[in-house]
């Protein structure tokens, strides 16, 4: 008899376990479902972000380096150099 109270007692604990389980998964694929509706607009938002960060700095026609391409930020590192050593020079 006691051995069937112990099983009932566990049976119910699992069945506990099991309901706790489901509802935070129902809770995680609600949540899943938010992130997929938002995600496309938060993709838009970013690359209209870029874009519009690229036309800013374009139009400045300040000739300063885009921080997005590397080759171009290597390029003026490198001539910031050379003109910061010649001007060093002219120094001495």
């Amino acid at each position: 008899m006691e051995r069937l109270e112990i099983q009932r007692i566990e049976k119910e604990k699992w069945h506990r376990l099991e309901a706790k389980d489901l509802e935070r998964r129902n809770e995680e694929l609600e949540e899943l479902y938010l992130l997929e509706r938002c995600f496309p607009e938060a993709e838009k938002l970013k690359q209209e972000t870029k874009l519009l960060s690229q036309w800013k700095h374009y139009i400045q026609c300040d000739g300063s380096p885009d921080p997005s391409v590397a080759q171009e930020m290597n390029t003026f590192i490198s001539l910031w150099k050379e003109k910061t050593n010649e001007t060093f020079e002219e120094v001495i």
